[in-house]
């Protein structure tokens, strides 16, 4: 009888203890489904709003996608606080995921090409790193973030996944302790199981970032279905959502504030561009 309630105990810490891990999704407890969600309407100048990124004291910065100029924008507002530019003459390319690593910006463009500087007063002219990633290419570049458990960065890749991951989408790493590429996909996303689990279909990452309060990776989608999907630190799918497309025109960009408010970024195509955030639902106490 004691073996038996020692087993019982034992399985139970063990389910408690996968479930604190990550095991369960995070991703249903933001009020997407909301009509009351805080959405803003962009300055002109980021039509073509592409990355976004948070800093440690909660600062958001995004970029303009092809002119290499850098925006502190007001998150209550969506209004520009400074901007600065990188290089003496700025850089034409199409630049895309945008993440932040202590005093270190980075941003990668569609090839595979990093740039990393570091933060500049209001229309000053920034020092600038490039670093080629080695990509083929093959690879479309997209969504980027840091990972701070592993020092390193993180790249979705929006379509070709690489020869041996067909039917896949997969996410890579970049050591920064090491400055090289690790071959091997961190994350491969089986495009199969979002069809079958969430009717997701024709999933294209385009933007990727790390939930701080739960430590998993969330992966956002602006091709085929807008979708957002959650993924466990272990690499497991937790949930996948589709998103309003009323909303949601073209979702390039995704952060979150410190507090787990996530904020998602939408292209003009055509009309204005947009920011808008999602709080986590409120639960009740028992």
């Amino acid at each position: 009888m004691k073996s038996k309630i020692n087993l019982i105990l034992f399985i139970s810490a063990f389910l408690a203890a996968c479930n604190f891990t990550g095991g369960q999704s995070n991703l249903e407890k933001y009020n997407f489904r909301s009509k009351n969600v805080q959405r803003n309407i962009l300055p002109w100048q980021l039509n073509e709003v592409s990355g976004l990124a948070v800093s440690k004291d909660n600062k958001l910065y995004c970029h303009d996608d092809e002119n290499g100029v850098i925006y502190q924008i007001n998150i209550n507002t969506g209004s520009i606080i400074k901007r600065f530019q990188l290089g003496s003459f700025g850089i034409d390319a199409d630049f895309e995921g945008m993440a932040i690593a202590g005093k270190n910006f980075y941003i990668v463009t569609s090839d595979g090409i990093l740039y990393k500087f570091r933060e500049g007063n209001n229309l000053a002219k920034v020092q600038v790193k490039e670093i080629d990633l080695g990509f083929s290419s093959k690879f479309e570049i997209e969504g980027l973030c840091y990972d701070k458990s592993t020092n390193s960065l993180l790249l979705a890749s929006k379509g070709y996944p690489g020869k041996q991951y067909k039917g896949k989408r997969t996410i890579y790493s970049y050591s920064l302790s090491e400055n090289k590429l690790i071959k091997t996909p961190r994350i491969q996303i089986s495009l199969k199981e979002l069809q079958k689990r969430f009717g997701i279909k024709q999933f294209h990452p385009s933007a990727i970032e790390i939930n701080p309060l739960t430590g998993t990776y969330f992966v956002l989608s602006a091709k085929g279905n807008r979708a957002i999907i959650e993924i466990s630190k272990s690499g497991k799918i937790l949930n996948g959502i589709k998103l309003n497309k009323k909303l949601h025109r073209q979702p390039e960009g995704l952060t979150f504030l410190k507090d787990g408010t996530m904020i998602i970024s939408d292209e003009a195509a055509g009309k204005r561009a947009t920011l808008t955030k999602y709080n986590l639902l409120k639960t009740e106490a028992h």
